[in-house]
C-alpha cells in the first residue's frame, strides 16, 4: 500500500508525529463504531459522506470475494463515482441537488451488490428524513418483479379446503390471527402463578395473625384470582396477552415474594412477529402449518439463552429449543477491518431438546417457498432441503441468508454485523455478521448464494388465475400430491 508522504521524513519528525497527534489514514479509523474522526465531516459535503460510506463498506462487508466473482470492482467503483458526488458540491451548480437526484446517484452506486439483508441509511442536509436504500429488494424487484408483486397480495387461507368434498380436504383446522405461541406462553405463566401462590399462601395461612401478614396474605390471593381468570378464561384470545402484562405490572412485588419475576410479552412479539399461524390435518393425516413470519436472530447471541427466571425472550425460545441439532451450512466471518479479512469456515449448528424427543425419519415433510422466503424462512427451507426425507416445492427463494447481530458489543469479535449506528451517525450500514454458504451439489464445494436464494427441488409457479378465481393453491396442492404418493 502506498503511504502518505508524511510517513518519509526524518525519523526525529517519525516520534513526533506518532506520539503528538493520532494519525488520520483511513486504515486506522474503526467505522464500525460511533467514530467522530470517521464520520465527524460527513456532513460537510456529499463526497464526503460517499467516502466514508465507501470506506465502512470496505471493512464490514462480508462478502466481497462473492462480489468479486460477479464483477464488483469496490475500487473501479469508488474512482467512477467520488467524481460524481464531487460534483454534486460543485459551488457552481445553477440548481441545488434534489431528494430525487440524491437518492438515484446512490441507488445506483449501490445497486450492484448482492447481499439481500444490505441496508443503508444516510442523512443529508437536503432530505429532513434518512436516506433508506436495500439493494437486495430492489433487484429482486428488477429481475424478479412480477412474483414479488403477486406473492406479496395473497395468504392462502387453509379454511377454504374444509369446505370441499376433493381430495384435498381437510379434517381439522386451527387457526389464530394474532399471538398464538405467546398465549401459550401466557398460559403456562399463569399456570406457575398459581401454583407458587396457593403454596405460599398455604404457607403463610398459619400466620395471618398481624395487619402486614394479612396484607401480603391478601395481595398474593389476588394476583392468583387473576392468574386463574386469564388462565381458564372460557374463550381465550388475544386479550390474554394484555391482561398477563397487566398483572405483570400491577403484581410486580407479588411476584417476588412467590419466587417469579414478572415480566410482559413483547408486544413486537404478539402483534408482529406471530401473525397469521394456522395448524390443519389434510385428509390422510397429513399435517400442515403455515407461519407468516418468524425469526431467530435475537436467540443467536448468550443474553438471549434460556434462563431461570424467564426473561422477554421465553416466547421465542420455545420456538429454538425445538431445532434440533443440525449442521444445514457452514458459516464464516470476518476478523478484521482488511477487505479480505475472514476466519476459518466453521458449522453452524442450534441447540436441541435437552431432553430425548421424536424425530420423523419415515415420513415426507415438504416445505413450500418463493420469492418472499426470506432470511430465516430460507434457512428453514435449507434446513429441510438437506434432510433425507425433506423436499422443498415452489420457486426460488429471496436471497438474504446470511444471518445477522447488530449488537454493538459484538463489534469487535467479528468487525461485521453493522457500521455506524443508527440514528446516530450519518452513515449506518446493516450487513451480515456470518455469511451462509452451501454444499448445493454435495460435492463438498460451498457456494455463497446470496441474490440468488435457494432452488427448490420440484418448481411450481404460482397460479394467480386459479386462486382468484377459486380460492385454490396449487403450490399446496402440488406438495399434497406429493405427499400422498409417497
Amino acid at each position: 500500500m502506498m503511504r502518505p508522504v508524511r510517513y518519509y521524513i526524518t525519523v526525529s519528525a517519525l516520534i513526533v508525529t506518532l506520539f503528538g497527534c493520532r494519525p488520520t489514514g483511513d486504515d486506522l479509523i474503526s467505522y464500525g463504531q460511533n467514530d467522530n474522526q470517521a464520520y465527524g465531516e460527513v456532513h460537510k459535503s456529499h463526497a464526503a459522506t460517499f467516502k466514508a460510506l465507501w470506506m465502512a463498506m470496505n471493512e464490514n462487508y462480508c462478502i466481497w470475494d462473492y462480489e468479486s466473482e460477479h464483477g464488483v470492482d469496490w475500487d473501479e467503483v469508488y474512482a467512477d463515482y467520488l467524481p460524481l458526488f464531487e460534483a454534486l458540491d460543485d459551488s457552481t451548480r445553477r440548481k441545488p441537488v434534489t431528494v430525487n437526484e440524491l437518492k438515484a446517484l446512490y441507488a445506483h452506486f449501490l445497486d450492484s451488490l448482492h447481499d439481500g439483508h444490505l441496508g443503508i441509511q444516510i442523512s443529508s442536509s437536503v432530505s429532513p428524513e434518512p436516506l433508506s436504500f436495500q439493494p437486495g429488494v430492489a433487484r429482486v424487484k428488477r429481475e424478479r418483479g412480477g412474483e414479488y408483486a403477486v406473492t406479496g397480495k395473497y395468504l392462502t387461507n387453509p379454511s377454504r379446503y374444509t369446505a370441499t368434498d376433493t381430495e384435498f380436504h381437510i379434517e381439522q383446522l386451527d387457526s389464530a390471527n394474532g399471538p398464538a405461541v405467546a398465549m401459550q406462553y401466557v398460559m403456562e405463566q399463569c399456570d406457575t402463578i398459581i401454583l407458587r401462590s396457593e403454596a405460599f399462601l398455604a404457607e403463610l395461612e398459619p400466620l395471618r395473625n398481624t395487619e402486614a401478614v394479612e396484607a401480603t396474605y391478601q395481595l398474593v390471593a389476588e394476583m392468583k384470582r387473576k392468574a386463574e381468570s386469564i388462565r381458564f378464561m372460557p374463550a381465550p384470545n388475544a386479550s390474554c396477552v394484555l391482561l398477563y402484562n397487566s398483572l405483570c405490572t400491577q403484581y410486580r412485588n407479588a411476584g417476588q415474594l412467590i419466587g417469579m419475576t414478572l415480566k410482559p410479552v413483547s408486544t413486537s412479539v404478539y402483534q408482529d412477529m406471530m401473525r397469521y399461524l394456522y395448524t390443519a390435518r389434510f385428509e390422510g393425516n397429513i399435517l400442515y402449518l403455515r407461519l407468516g413470519a418468524f425469526g431467530l436472530t435475537n436467540h443467536l447471541s448468550p443474553s438471549a439463552q434460556p434462563a431461570n427466571p424467564p426473561s422477554d425472550y421465553a416466547v421465542y425460545r420455545h420456538l429454538v429449543d425445538s431445532v434440533w441439532r443440525v449442521s444445514p451450512c457452514k458459516m464464516r466471518m470476518k476478523n478484521g477491518v482488511g477487505r479480505y479479512d475472514f476466519a476459518p469456515v466453521v458449522s453452524f449448528t442450534l441447540p436441541t431438546y435437552p431432553n430425548a424427543h421424536a424425530v420423523i425419519t419415515d415420513e415426507p415433510i415438504v416445505v413450500l417457498s418463493n420469492v418472499r422466503s426470506i432470511s430465516m424462512a430460507e434457512q428453514t427451507a435449507w434446513g429441510v432441503k438437506t434432510l433425507p426425507n425433506g423436499i422443498l416445492i415452489g420457486t426460488r427463494t429471496f436471497g438474504a441468508l446470511s444471518a445477522l447481530n447488530t449488537d454493538p458489543a459484538y463489534y469487535s469479535q467479528t468487525y461485521s454485523g453493522a457500521f455506524g449506528e443508527k440514528g446516530v451517525t450519518p452513515v449506518y450500514g446493516y450487513v451480515p455478521k456470518y455469511v451462509a454458504m452451501y454444499d448445493v451439489q454435495g460435492d463438498g464445494e460451498l457456494q455463497i448464494l446470496e441474490g440468488i436464494g435457494i432452488t427448490p427441488d420440484i418448481e411450481v409457479p404460482f397460479d394467480l388465475p386459479l386462486y382468484l378465481s377459486t380460492g385454490r393453491d396449487n403450490q399446496l396442492e402440488a406438495a399434497l400430491r406429493y405427499i400422498k404418493k409417497r
